[in-house]
């Protein structure tokens, strides 16, 4: 058996890998850039992130908010952001193409310019021209993101990231023009107003629930054929669906699994109402008004319980008005979804890689345990279908006090039986562990932000029959720690004590917890003849800053120390050390694992370790594993590596090999081709051993819906079952009535934002398109993105709409076009000598209801323009603040009205004159030159 290398040198590889990557990936791209030695110009290649992998962060420059939803995508260790919207933000007059891969303007002074050309890989800065690297660089339909370490050499700034707090510190190194305006408070208020409407106003779009809905379904088949060494060939076909809709006034999810032989061999059925603002019984007489987030039937998780309960599936009820994205336990959490035949998952906490899982025969992935760190913690679970699908899921949990707010009660009721489905009941069971129900009752009341108090009730089945726990608990803080305590009594048996305390200082996240157990067993804690008297754990989270790597980038660590003791005296002690590393867009994540047991007559030790690495190397796209014993002996236990390739844009080329080093050896190749058309995607595998096991796969699969405003059966070769959809209109409103109607057009080619995050389909010849996979049970922004339409005077007169999607639902809206309309004039200053132009004057535009909608100032020539306004009447007035505080007066204000034909309302001009007593001084002596801004802004 071969034998594996010493730990440092196993490190040396790694960082040897890292090199080589860093260098392959270059000779890639230049590779494709090049022809016959001459630089050739490379086409731009669009990136389409899904919506999930989409982060809204809150943008500070030195202390100072910008905004709270700047939008940002990780890229391996790092992120990138949206150069238009941050040059915006920060008042660099930078013109941003996407679609021509491009960026030209200038920063700080006109004398500085700047120019990226993607498609050459270069950007003149000052007028000098330098290279970067292109994967530092992605180009969106929307904008070009870039890497925040390649914006610290393009502009004179500082980002750092923190993806527990969800922030981007900005420090300048050179003044910023905006550094001295948001100093002003009239500024601060007005920042970003005009970019974006506030989306809290938005209008909110209410889904019902039905009786019973057209379902929405992900359809998945594969047919396999293995022949052993003898020759002899088997062939099994397997396949499952997954519907989603409404059923009963509830939101319904239907799985269905068999093969050839059986034609369902596992089925699962759940109706819920599941709402994040607690409106889970909207709708139902005598229950609309109760505060109940999720109300579940039919095939249920039971929840995971501090050192009692695993979560667990079975037929069973759920009632509960606690946050849908709480954690289930102070530092850890099991995650669960589906996962169709021939998929794979992984599984990042602040994208850093953890596990990963092939497909069960149950349609799931479970991923136990996961280990959540003090403040916010990001998961992103990462789904690879087998025809080249990629599919992200984003959760997002805090572990932090003011988890239940000061003065409110959670509650959660769940009852289930154990591993029992609803559908297929084995009729012949006896009485058996799998039978027996699951009780809890947990409750959690905010006494303050600081202290939280609760409780709960546990029944479970176990081999010695039923077990019933009662718990006591309080989470608090106390400075800038975090703590919970837990008392459990076991009836009729033991108890048990946990303390446990988190807190970010020095940059890393500590977590201290110590467990104190006397005669206590649970699903957590094995029953065994020398039980369980204490554990210990210790854990270390942070990151290893790039500055301390040398060569290697910012790589992120996980240490945790565990000791067990046992009523007998015996200890078992546990040292897991996870180290990861972006090599380029890869994630490269090593685990080491030592366990060390000692008992009165016998000590054993071990160490082994796991290597995990995902993302793109060059232009494959990879996964790989190593695992590895190093104590007691030294040897490789598995070794494997895949990839995939685009050949086309549909079709993609996928090659592996796995080399298992147990007892009985064996080395199995794959190759695959496969591809994402339009109504399916189709792949076929060729799997060889070896030991002469040959086997072929061939997989389809589709989702299936229904679009009920175009009454037609949409097809297509991803999977929505999963997640919301919506159907939008977009339509030319000529008589700014809101309504569709006579002389109204569909607009063509129209295209959306979700959550700031651009989806690419665009309104068809009819102004309608079907969106699919929103995110569900959580609140979406719906916003017409107005760069996609064809006249720039267009505008929507409903900028935006808010939902909750859920599974299989279909939310329609419309979106109703106005051409706005421009009012423009010159403001006067009547002198003893004449009259002149007034520079730095206040025009505002007020609606019907008398608020002020609009503000300009006049340039240094009297001039103002209100351009982009939105069809309406209007008072066109001097600020009657300013007349005020200098003494002025004009009898001069303007009715206006604006249609929706694009009016242009011109010489709206205004004479201001100071009154006689106040001529002899005159506060506006001088006024002939232009004012300055900033010296009126108080007014």
């Amino acid at each position: 058996m071969p034998t594996i290398l010493p730990a440092p040198i196993l490190s040396a590889l790694v960082i040897v890998l890292y090199l080589a990557v860093s260098v392959i990936t270059p000779a890639f791209a230049a590779a494709s850039n090049s022809e016959d030695g001459d630089t050739q110009q490379a086409a731009i290649t669009i990136v389409e992130r899904p919506d999930e992998d989409l982060l809204l962060l809150e943008l500070r420059l030195n202390d100072l908010v910008l905004v709270d939803t700047m939008p940002a995508f990780l890229a391996g260790s790092s992120i990138v952001l949206p150069l238009r919207d941050l040059t915006d933000i920060l008042e660099f007059p930078i013109a941003v193409d996407s679609a021509g891969g491009s960026a030209n303007g200038w920063y700080l002074s006109p004398n500085r310019l700047f120019s990226l050309n993607i498609a050459r890989g270069e950007v003149i800065l000052d007028g000098v021209v330098s290279r970067f690297d292109p994967r530092l660089v992605e180009v969106h339909e929307d904008d070009i993101y870039v890497d925040i370490r390649l914006l610290a050499r393009w502009f004179p700034l500082d980002l750092a990231f923190d993806l527990s707090n969800l922030l981007i510190d900005v420090t300048s190194r050179e003044p910023l023009p905006i550094e001295q305006k948001i100093m002003r408070d009239d500024y601060r208020q007005r920042v970003l107003l005009d970019r974006t409407a506030d989306q809290a106003d938005y209008e909110w779009i209410a889904t019902p629930y039905r009786a019973v809905s057209v379902p929405v379904a992900d359809v998945n088949a594969e047919t396999t054929v293995d022949r052993d060494a003898n020759g002899d060939t088997a062939m099994t076909t397997r396949h499952n669906v997954t519907a989603t809709g409404d059923l009963l006034w509830a939101n319904a999810e239907l799985f269905v699994g068999g093969d050839n032989r059986e034609k369902v061999d596992d089925a699962r059925l759940r109706l819920d109402r599941k709402d994040p603002h607690g409106n889970a019984f909207a709708g139902i007489p005598g229950l609309d008004g109760l505060d109940v987030t999720e109300a579940s039937a039919g095939d249920i998780f039971s929840p995971q319980v501090s050192m009692i309960s695993r979560t667990e599936l079975g037929r069973g009820v759920q009632i509960s008005n606690m946050s849908l994205e709480a954690p289930s336990e102070f530092d850890r959490i099991t995650l669960t979804g589906e996962l169709p035949l021939g998929w794979e998952a992984e599984v990042y906490r602040n994208e850093v890689l953890l596990d990963f899982q092939v497909a069960r025969s149950d349609g799931q992935y479970v991923f136990e345990d996961v280990p959540l760190v003090y403040g916010v913690n990001v998961l992103r679970i990462v789904l690879y279908g087998p025809q080249g699908q990629v599919k992200e899921e984003i959760r997002q949990f805090t572990v932090g006090p003011g988890q239940t707010r000061a003065g409110e009660l959670d509650m959660r009721f769940t009852a289930n039986q154990h591993d029992q489905p609803l559908l297929l009941n084995d009729e012949d069971a006896s009485e058996n562990l799998e039978e027996r129900g699951r009780l809890f009752y947990e409750a959690q009341y905010g006494v303050s932000r600081e202290l939280t108090v609760g409780g709960n009730f546990v029944q479970l089945p176990t081999d010695s029959g039923t077990q019933r726990y009662a718990t006591a608990s309080a989470n608090f803080t106390f400075g800038e720690v975090f703590g919970r305590y837990d008392a459990v009594r076991q009836l009729d048996e033991g108890w048990a004590q946990r303390l446990s305390l988190q807190t970010s200082q020095l940059g890393l996240n500590w977590l201290a917890e110590h467990s104190i157990y006397n005669d206590f067993f649970s699903e957590q804690i094995a029953e065994n003849d020398d039980g369980l008297a204490s554990a210990s754990v210790l854990r270390l989270d942070g990151a290893v800053p790039a500055e301390f790597t040398g060569i290697l980038p910012r790589m992120p660590f996980s240490l945790r120390l565990a000791h067990d003791r046992r009523e007998s005296g015996d200890t078992d002690t546990s040292v897991e050390n996870r180290l990861s590393a972006a090599l380029g867009p890869a994630a490269v994540t090593n685990t080491l694992n030592y366990q060390l047991d000692k008992s009165s007559d016998n000590t054993t030790s071990t160490l082994s370790g796991t290597t995990l690495i995902g993302g793109r190397i060059g232009p494959f796209k990879a996964r790989g594993t190593v695992g590895y014993d190093v104590v007691p002996t030294k040897e490789f236990q598995s070794v494997g590596l895949s990839g995939d390739w685009t050949v086309t844009p549909e079709w993609r080329g996928s090659a592996g090999i796995n080399r298992d080093l147990g007892e009985d050896s064996e080395t199995t190749y794959s190759l695959g081709v496969n591809a994402q058309l339009e109504k399916a995607a189709v792949g076929f595998n060729v799997d060889y051993s070896d030991t002469s096991q040959f086997t072929s796969t061939m997989t389809v699969s589709f989702g299936v819906g229904y679009d009920e405003e175009r009454s037609e059966v949409f097809v297509g070769s991803n999977s929505i079952a999963r997640g919301g959809a919506l159907s939008a209109f977009v339509f030319l409103d000529a008589d700014a009535d809101g309504e569709f109607g006579d002389g109204d057009e569909p607009i063509e080619g129209a295209r959306f934002t979700i959550n700031r995050g651009r989806h690419t389909p665009l309104t068809d010849a009819e102004g309608k398109v079907f969106i699919t996979n929103l995110p569900t049970y959580r609140d979406v922004t719906v916003e017409l993105d107005t760069a996609s339409l064809v006249d720039p005077f267009w505008v929507s007169d409903r900028p935006g709409y808010r939902l909750v999607a859920r599974p299989g639902s279909v939310s329609s809206m419309a979106f109703p076009v106005v051409t706005t309309g421009e009012i423009d004039g010159t403001v006067f200053r009547t002198w003893t000598d004449g009259t002149g132009e007034a520079a730095g004057v206040i025009v505002q535009l007020v609606d019907g209801n008398g608020e002020v909608v609009r503000e300009e100032q006049t340039a240094y020539d009297g001039f103002f323009l209100f351009d982009f306004v939105r069809p309406g009447r209007y008072t066109l007035r001097v600020a009657p603040e300013q007349l005020m505080l200098l003494g002025l007066v004009t009898d001069t204000s303007y009715e206006i009205e604006i249609r929706g034909d694009g009016t242009v309302v011109s010489g709206q001009d205004f004479v201001l004159s100071t009154p006689a007593v106040a001529e002899a001084n005159d506060p506006l002596e001088g006024w002939g030159a232009t004012v300055i801004p900033g010296d009126t802004a108080q007014l």
